[in-house]
């Protein structure tokens, strides 16, 4: 040996296990992005969206109408448009709901819920 401990020497094996590690999840979250952008795997059946882990929508199997983008949804009279940004990798999503709450998203009773790349 010349000096050097064993676990120095494997200190570049650790980083290579980290690196391959972060490589996974990172093609992980392609996949799963890949997905949530085009719907359910098996092929977006009525009533079904896949919603980003982030967003946390209070009704995510009930999708908000909208026109041309998404951003522009619409809610039913007597409730509120109400919306917040989350960050998924490098991602950032914008998540909406339709609310009888005026002030926030997190109250009221709901009747939609919609998501969109920000």
């Amino acid at each position: 040996m010349d000096g050097r401990s064993m676990s120095s020497q494997l200190n570049p094996l650790r980083w290579a296990k980290s690196i391959g590690s972060f490589v996974l999840a990172f093609a992980d979250d392609l996949t799963n992005e890949a997905v949530a952008s085009k719907g359910t795997p098996d092929g977006d059946k009525e009533g079904e969206y896949l919603v980003p882990g982030c967003c946390y929508l209070a009704l995510p199997n009930t999708e908000c109408a909208y026109t041309g983008s998404k951003s522009n949804y619409t809610c039913p009279s007597g409730y509120y448009r109400q919306w917040w940004y989350c960050t998924e990798g490098s991602r950032r999503r914008a998540c909406a709901e339709c609310t009888t709450s005026r002030d926030n998203c997190w109250t009221g009773d709901f009747n939609c819920s919609i998501w969109w790349w920000a």
